[in-house]
């Protein structure tokens, strides 16, 4: 089967491709919803008047499981990332992560986030260009939803010595597979109950919605760094241990969707009746469970989009190849089309529909153009260089 040969010959995996790609619209979505939201519409960039809390659930669950699996699969690919050296695989990600960040921050993106929100709050009567260079650069220079990308870049830094070490001591290059049979229930299991126990005591001493960060590029939500760094190194063992060939962990598929559904309702109506939050018992309670809901969506999404691949079902192919583009862009037209429709007086999930429409479309046509741009221009630079 394609999957598995591709698996085994150290290739990209076309199915994780696929899993990625529906995670960044699960994130789109998940942005486009918390305007809508009883619990987390106060504090977005667009409160919109009415809110339900049946979006509360599903933003609950893809608070828990969305970043996580993203930070599995680039911690899959990284290895594979390092088999051409260490210098190219710093050149890669630096033109693939850390510039796209620092001109999201600085100049495309962020920017525009920022000044949607204050526009929806009625904060300033500046027009843009005015609050960028007198209020944003001096002040309030953040990365929104792009901290993924500054965390993912710190992530990948940390590999390299890591890898040169490991490299040095076993006299084997990075990317080298070796068989294992680890990935079982049991390790799963285990896998779980230690993040549930770290992510646990970070709770104890630090509230779980706090952010930290550094310089304005760089923040990251500090209790929930536990998934996303065992989990990316996870996705790097998965690749190491070639826990993906075959059936090797999808056995056990069918339980993995069953707990994961089982775990979804039981995790919704604990947090709906959980008496005190702040409760000791309660947050060990809550870990555990947002541990393994976590792992159980990671496994069931991995055994679903495997079925699919094997039967031949894959995402389309532009939403697979612009799929990082729509992750960096869709912010802005999803805030943008909940400010133009905060006052319109249409059912909340009309409007949270036409949200997610617009945020979709919008980033997946602005991703094509770009695209088609850099396929324009880069003949011309590599020209340029020739002749230099």
């Amino acid at each position: 089967m394609k999957n598995i040969t591709m698996a085994n010959n150290g290739h990209r995996i076309d199915y994780l491709d696929s899993l990625r790609a529906f995670i960044i619209i699960i994130v789109v979505l998940h942005h486009a919803l918390l305007a809508y939201s009883t619990a987390a519409s106060p504090s977005w960039y667009v409160a919109n008047p009415e809110t339900t809390i049946f979006v509360d659930g599903v933003i609950l669950i893809n608070d828990i499981f969305m970043m996580p699996a993203m930070f599995f699969i680039a911690g899959f690919f990284v290895l594979l990332s390092m088999r051409h050296g260490i210098a190219s695989f710093l050149k890669k990600k630096i033109l693939r992560i850390l510039l796209p960040l620092l001109g999201g921050v600085f100049l495309l993106v962020s920017p525009f986030i920022s000044y949607l929100g204050h526009m929806a709050r009625g904060d300033y009567t500046l027009d843009f260009f005015s609050y960028y260079f007198s209020v944003y650069l001096p002040q309030e220079v953040e990365p929104h939803h792009l901290w993924f990308l500054s965390f993912l870049f710190l992530l990948f830094l940390l590999c390299v010595p890591l890898f040169i070490i490991r490299q040095k001591l076993s006299g084997k290059p990075a990317g080298e597979k070796t068989r294992g049979e680890s990935g079982s229930p049991v390790f799963f299991l285990a896998f779980g109950f230690v993040t549930a126990l770290l992510y646990f005591s970070a709770t104890v001493f630090i509230n779980d919605g706090y952010w930290f960060g550094i310089g304005g590029f760089f923040a990251f939500q500090v209790t929930r760094a536990v998934f996303y760094v065992s989990y990316f190194f996870l996705g790097a063992a998965a690749y190491k241990r070639d826990w993906l060939a075959g059936n090797r962990i999808y056995r056990h598929g069918r339980l993995y969707v069953f707990t994961a559904v089982f775990l979804t309702m039981l995790i919704i109506i604990f947090r709906a009746l959980a008496p005190n939050p702040g409760d000791i018992g309660v947050k060990l309670i809550n870990a555990l469970l947002h541990s393994y809901v976590c792992l159980a969506w990671l496994l069931s999404l991995l055994f679903i989009f495997h079925k699919a691949g094997e039967a031949g079902r894959r995402l389309p192919g532009f939403l697979v190849t612009n799929s990082y583009r729509i992750y960096v862009i869709h912010a802005v037209p999803v805030i943008a089309a909940q400010l133009l429709l905060v006052e319109l007086d249409a059912p909340l999930y009309i409007k949270a529909a036409a949200v997610f429409s617009a945020g979709l479309g919008i980033s997946l046509l602005l991703s094509i153009l770009i695209q088609r741009v850099q396929v324009l221009v880069a003949p011309v630079i590599r020209g340029g260089t020739n002749h230099g």
